[in-house]
């Protein structure tokens, strides 16, 4: 029985071989799988009848997998490169402000801003470590010549139920701790404050990677649909 993101994966092959995509071995060897069930071939007699209903209202053209490629790769590496060049900015400004932070509330009176002090230099320690290995894996990706191969790799093992569950782990650890150190100083309005700055990051994140995606939207579509 195949996996649940396989039969996505092996429908998206279904509709690329219908109106003339050219699939890779993977998404060949996917196809050939959910052909060899009773669901596979309804599936394909679909997007086969969907080609020919489409055929009098649009013309489909098939994708140029291999321009798609090479222009899909060259946009990663530039955005490779630029996290790069960014990274030790990115680290002084996080990391190196909140230990500032954290040795000036160690230094203060009282047990409350202790806690908020370590609460800081383990912020600080943690994206010490986050951008070291992001930094790493940005530097392995632009040695590698099989680029797309690694990046489809990294998505599919994003796209994993347990990848899922870790990330969620994380990001409610680092809101509690830090909630937590936040309530110790300024009481329930200092939390308030604090879950409304994380929400605005968060949406001027979104928004910003957003408005990244639009500007190649025709090869991100690409890319999603693999």
């Amino acid at each position: 029985m195949m996996e649940p993101t396989a039969v996505e994966d092996a429908k998206k092959a279904c509709l690329k071989r219908s109106f003339g995509g050219a699939l890779d071995d993977r998404e060949q060897e996917l196809l050939s799988t959910f052909l060899a069930t009773e669901e596979g071939q309804q599936y394909m007699t679909e997007s086969n009848e969907m080609k020919s209903l489409l055929a009098g209202v649009a013309t489909v053209e098939p994708i140029d997998s291999t321009q798609m490629v090479a222009d899909f790769e060259a946009m990663m590496r530039g955005r490779l490169q630029t996290a790069r060049r960014t990274m030790p900015w990115a680290l002084l400004c996080t990391s190196g402000l909140w230990t500032i932070i954290g040795i000036t509330c160690l230094a203060a009176d009282g047990p409350q801003w202790r806690v908020m002090g370590w609460a800081m230099l383990g912020l600080a320690a943690f994206f010490v470590i986050f951008w070291v290995a992001l930094w790493r894996k940005q530097i392995s990706l632009l040695a590698a010549d099989d680029l797309l191969d690694r990046l489809d790799s990294d998505k599919q093992l994003a796209r994993s139920r347990m990848a899922q569950i870790r990330g969620y782990a994380v990001g409610i650890a680092f809101l509690s701790i830090f909630g937590y150190a936040v309530a110790q100083v300024w009481g329930t309005v200092g939390v308030l404050f604090w879950l409304l700055g994380t929400a605005a990051i968060v949406c001027i994140n979104y928004r910003y990677l957003y408005a990244q995606k639009r500007r190649n939207q025709k090869l991100w579509d690409w890319w999603e649909g693999r």
